[in-house]
């Protein structure tokens, strides 16, 4: 089969017209054919995208996670080091 654009748009078998000068096989129109494999085709992929999805989501947990880890390791080593200027003002 073979799209023939003139007219709209259709898949046209012909073959055996080309090749033994016999009448055309079939033809069909492309929009109908276009919507069936676009259908299954967007249904095919819906698991892949949900999967995606779900890794996505998972990295972007475990990246905020260990940036609010990070920020709490820093917030206490700032505490750390006010509580130790603290102490060596009141010293002084």
């Amino acid at each position: 089969m073979y799209v023939r654009y003139k007219g709209g748009g259709e898949y046209v078998c012909n073959h055996l017209r080309t090749q033994e000068g016999q009448p055309t096989c079939q033809h069909i129109r492309a929009n109908r054919i276009d919507e069936a494999v676009g259908e299954a085709f967007l249904t095919a992929l819906a698991p892949a995208e949900l999967d995606a999805l779900s890794h996505s989501r998972r990295v972007q947990q475990q990246m905020n996670n260990a940036l609010r880890s990070s920020a709490e390791r820093e917030l206490e080593r700032k505490r750390y080091t006010a509580a130790l200027a603290e102490r060596q003002f009141n010293r002084a």
